[in-house]
């Protein structure tokens, strides 16, 4: 079984494809989605749904003083370097 608008989703996959190959204006396009998406924070968020929707009370958190040389057992991170699991 097909969906019921595979007729349509493929025609906008070929429409898709057409400007993909049209660099200029791909990028234009591009950048104006972009330009014109709204304002999104997931700090934002998160507080939106706690009032709207989980009601939850805060809980506080003491983090202490972050230290290169705790961490990994003391040997610091490098680019592309992995880190120790234990």
């Amino acid at each position: 079984m097909l969906m019921a608008d595979f007729g349509e989703y493929v025609a906008c996959q070929q429409k898709v494809s057409e400007l993909y190959r049209d660099y200029g204006k791909w990028t234009r396009m591009a950048i104006l989605n972009v330009a014109r998406m709204g304002k999104f924070s997931s700090d934002r968020t998160i507080l939106e749904y706690n009032r709207d929707i989980w009601h939850a009370a805060p809980v506080p958190v003491e983090i202490g003083e972050w230290r290169a040389d705790e961490v990994n057992g003391g040997e610091t991170a490098r680019p592309g370097a992995s880190v120790k699991s234990e």
